[in-house]
């Protein structure tokens, strides 16, 4: 599903990994600005990377 959600904010938790890591990737690509957080920094900074 496309949605433009340009100008929104997103805070995903769990954004590290898996179903977290896909929510952010897709809530980007539809415009929006993530807030990602995760316990393990390393796996959020991939997904930020990506």
């Amino acid at each position: 599903m496309n949605m433009d959600l340009t100008g929104r904010v997103a805070v995903v938790t769990g954004a590290g990994l898996g179903l977290g890591r896909e929510i952010s990737k897709r809530l980007a690509q539809n415009g929006a600005k993530i807030i990602a957080n995760d316990v393990m920094e390393e796996n959020v900074k991939e997904t930020v990377a990506r």
